[in-house]
């Protein structure tokens, strides 16, 4: 990882508004809040919005399924259906 990405990630742990969870917890498993997040975790019904640090997914929502790549972002709205994956060979982490 180049440009201060570490130092970045290290101070996205600092923000309580801010969830990063490691590679480990969302490659090939679900989250604990999956479904849930609205409720057991922002308590509100606003949309999530992504932004990929590094590395590369898929992520679909109406039917549509967009190829992401670092710095882009995705939105899961509530109540929307919503699937999303990271690569197998170069995994994303949030920023």
């Amino acid at each position: 990882m180049g440009h201060g990405k570490l130092r970045k990630f290290a101070e996205n742990e600092t923000f309580a508004c801010l969830v990063q969870p490691a590679t480990s917890e969302v490659l090939g498993v679900d989250h604990p809040l999956k479904g849930r997040w609205a409720s057991d975790f922002f308590h509100n019904d606003n949309p999530i919005v992504l932004e990929l640090g590094c590395g590369k997914g898929e992520y679909t929502v109406g039917g549509e399924t967009y190829h992401l790549q670092p710095s882009e972002c995705f939105l899961i709205r509530p109540g929307e259906r919503t699937q999303y994956t990271a690569d197998k060979e170069d995994p994303w982490e949030y920023m």
